[in-house]
């Protein structure tokens, strides 16, 4: 048998098809996938599971349009061939009564409510767990921010309290007005060693003594360590003025800024009096307080801050630059900057809040105000970092939504195979019985001398039996098919149709 030459170009045009559908489907998902994986999920773990799932999807979803595709270009390919068996299977139902069918949801239905629900239920996991893991990040960024704030508010008070203890001394006083007074050089000897001796017992690394009119008198760090002038002015302003003891006055030290305090010495009838600056380098305590996360983390980090004109200026040191406190000052005009946004009060300080930070890495964080100054502290966290659990999370989830998809199309596909089996079986048997129905008719029509014959609701006949041929004179293949009219004049054929109906 020769090969058909239209059959064999339908082919390879069933096959171009095919790879070039094949071809477009995999350049588009290469282009999309990958730039959606990379929005999604930033953190590198997080893409490479993500990653992952994308290929098992891909090549889940190509071999299901394979198949599909295939099917259906081979079936119209052998349509051609099929042609005389459908019209046999065809005149067979003309002639076969079609058995019932029960009803029921079809396949395609049940596969597309089937997806739906599941996609559904895995898009609500995922928003949920989503919710649950920024509820939760929120609530550690909060209380992180509130114990810090309140460590720092505590030093503070501390420090406040030395102050307080200084100006309460009366013996401090009285040692002071007799040194300066009378020329008692005893008495300033002694006065020097006990503020010295403070110093020592309270940790700070420099005591400065300063007179009325706030001109220095005494340098604990000795007099090659000098005190900068404008240290000495807001020294002596807050004493006349009487403002609390935290001076805004923040000198470099050491390579960090010094928190500087005033406490005025109680001497009578002095106005407004001598002043002692206690200065206290962050280093210690402070930069172990503010550098600590209670959780591992690559990227959170505590922020002190206050305004400083139109300028940010950070009073501690920072995790991921070298910069020293109070060289790096950002615009307080900066739309985005955490701390900016606090500065002016577009965010509130008791909640969390979303934008960049020095660094201009997207940032989550909970700001809160410093009682008694005008610092504020920020606990933040890079987004990436937040919601990296999150993210994975929502890979593993949308991998068991999707296995659970193929799992339910799977099943779905063979249910409804076995019901169709089921069904054709059943189909098959009713046929096959009505068949031998009509073969022992057939038999019985043709051995009887008497004629028979069979109509169908039309009045078509169906079957003639050789007595009915002889009796009429007709052969069979001239009466099948036919109505009465065919063998009876109209008006006979009219009466006898009556009859029949």
């Amino acid at each position: 048998m020769k090969p058909n030459p239209s059959a064999a170009s339908h082919e390879r045009i069933v096959i171009a098809t095919v790879v070039l559908g094949y071809a477009i489907l995999s350049a588009l998902w290469i282009l999309v996938s990958d730039k959606v994986v990379e929005w999604l999920f930033p953190d590198p773990s997080a893409m490479v599971i993500a990653s992952t799932v994308k290929g098992w999807a891909f090549i889940a979803v190509t071999s299901v349009l394979l198949y599909a595709l295939l099917r259906y270009r081979l079936g119209v390919a052998n349509g051609a061939t099929n042609d005389v068996a459908n019209n046999a299977a065809n005149d067979v139902a003309e002639i076969l009564e079609t058995a019932p069918v029960p009803s029921r949801l079809s396949p395609r239905l049940l596969m597309i409510l089937g997806s739906v629900a599941i996609v559904g239920l895995t898009a609500a996991a995922i928003l949920y767990d989503l919710a649950g893991h920024q509820k939760t990040e929120t609530m550690r960024l909060q209380t992180i921010a509130e114990i810090k704030t309140r460590q720092v508010a505590d030093w503070l008070e501390e420090r406040r309290g030395d102050a307080a203890f200084l100006e309460s001394g009366r013996a401090l006083a009285e040692l002071y007005r007799d040194w300066r007074e009378r020329g008692n050089n005893a008495s300033r000897d002694r006065l020097l060693e006990r503020l010295d001796q403070f110093r020592i017992a309270k940790g700070y690394w420099r005591l400065v003594l300063l007179d009325e009119q706030g001109e220095l008198l005494w340098n604990s760090a000795g007099e090659t360590n000098s005190v900068a002038q404008g240290l000495r002015d807001a020294a002596h302003q807050a004493v006349v003025s009487g403002t609390g003891p935290l001076l805004n006055f923040i000198e470099p030290s050491n390579g960090d800024m010094d928190f500087n305090f005033v406490a005025r010495l109680a001497v009578t009838g002095i106005r407004p009096g001598p002043a002692v600056i206690l200065s206290v380098n962050p280093a210690g305590y402070v930069t172990s307080l503010l550098q600590s996360w209670p959780v591992p983390s690559v990227s959170a980090e505590i922020l002190l801050f206050r305004r400083d004109g139109d300028r940010v200026l950070y009073l501690n040191k920072f995790r991921h630059r070298p910069d020293k406190p109070g060289e790096l000052r950002t615009p307080v005009a900066s739309p985005q900057l955490l701390a900016a946004q606090v500065l002016r009060g577009e965010a509130s300080p008791g909640g969390v809040i979303e934008g960049v930070d020095y660094r201009g890495e997207p940032v989550r964080g909970a700001a809160r105000a410093i009682l008694g100054t005008d610092w504020f502290l920020i606990a933040k966290e890079d987004r990436a970092e937040a919601f990296a659990e999150a993210s994975r999370d929502s890979v593993w989830i949308a991998l068991a939504g999707l296995l659970l998809l193929f799992a339910w199309l799977g099943v779905v596909v063979v249910v409804s195979q076995r019901r169709d089996l089921a069904e054709a079986r059943r189909t098959r048997a009713l046929q096959s019985d009505k068949v031998r129905a009509l073969q022992t008719l057939d038999a019985f029509a043709r051995s009887t001398d008497d004629a028979m014959f069979v109509k169908d609701a039309e009045g078509r006949y169906l079957l003639f039996n050789r007595a009915a041929c002889e009796l009429f004179g007709k052969a069979e293949q001239d009466v099948l098919g036919q109505k009465t009219s065919a063998l009876f004049s109209a008006k006979e054929a009219a009466m006898l149709m009556a009859c029949d109906r």
